[in-house]
């Protein structure tokens, strides 16, 4: 059985029995021949998810995938792609958060690394009034909110003006005030207030060191991740390599281990989230372009 991705890692870094590269994690490695079966959009989901796997090598020396099924990523026989057909895939709505861990802890140096990462997120989605919504959270003694869904509108809401954004982004050096953070981003911005929508898929990243400050008015972390998933909300802890990282912190907001990642296993994360932010197009939706296609060879002919 695979442990979690950050076990393996800090067990990996600290001991030496390896490099700790990006470039050791190649996503061929860990996948299995064959094809998933197409998921079944399920509209209502049970939450908090639970992964089973989150690539293929997760479902031990078996050759099945590891395929999203709707809800939550699960292994499955794979499928030949030749005896079936093309499935059209179509963009889900998201609702997407992004948590940066301004505070000293974690240091400059990890915070422009953090910037670069979350560009790596954004590339994946399309950014737009109907697709994803991006809004973004800075973790600071006083967390503050950099973007909401609806600070941009219409057609302003666009991958360009999230990334600019992003890059301007500051280094406050503070202190490390999550779960503050964790509160404001379920009632002012997955909120109705804050433009966040019924029926798309919620998703928080939180890119920390996990190294919680402690204060008399500190609320509970776990109570406040239980809080946000209840409202449908899946949270994704992705550690920032630090001396004070603090893994309990990040278990403690997570739904179940395979939910937090590291640097060295962040393409696994970018894999995860290419999955579930897909799903098959409607018949409806294939018939009008296949209607579309006809009428486009057939004007050429005549």
């Amino acid at each position: 059985m695979r442990l979690p991705h950050l076990a393996v890692s800090v067990f990996v870094c600290l001991f030496g029995a390896l490099r700790c590269s990006e470039s050791e994690f190649h996503d061929d490695a860990l996948q299995n021949p064959g094809k998933c079966p197409p998921p079944q959009w399920l509209t209502r989901c049970s939450t908090p998810v639970s992964h089973e796997c989150t690539v293929d090598v997760d479902c031990g020396e078996s050759a099945n995938k590891c395929c999203f099924n709707g809800c939550y990523m699960t292994c499955h026989a794979a499928t030949k792609r030749e005896n079936q057909h093309k499935q059209r895939m179509c963009e889900t709505p998201v609702d997407l958060v992004i948590m940066i861990d301004s505070s000293e802890s974690v240091g400059l140096e990890n915070f422009n690394s953090i910037r670069k990462m979350v560009e790596k997120v954004l590339i994946l989605f399309t950014s737009s009034e109907k697709k994803t919504r991006v809004g973004i959270i800075m973790i600071d003694s006083v967390p503050h909110i950099e973007l909401n869904f609806n600070t941009l509108k219409g057609a302003n809401i666009t991958k360009d003006h999230v990334m600019k954004v992003v890059r301007s982004l500051q280094f406050f050096g503070g202190q490390t005030r999550i779960d503050l953070a964790l509160r404001m981003a379920r009632k002012e911005v997955f909120s109705k207030a804050g433009g966040g929508r019924k029926d798309s898929q919620k998703i928080l990243l939180v890119f920390t060191d996990g190294a919680q400050t402690w204060d008399h008015t500190m609320l509970d972390l776990k109570q406040e991740a239980r809080a946000l998933m209840k409202t449908g909300v899946e949270i994704f802890p992705v550690a920032v390599w630090d001396k004070t990282l603090n893994v309990g912190t990040l278990l403690d907001m997570a739904p179940n281990s395979r939910n937090v990642f590291n640097k060295e296993f962040y393409p696994d994360l970018l894999a995860l989230l290419k999955k579930i932010s897909k799903h098959p197009c409607s018949g409806a939706f294939l018939q009008k372009n296949t209607w579309k296609n006809a009428l486009r060879k057939k004007t050429k002919k005549d």
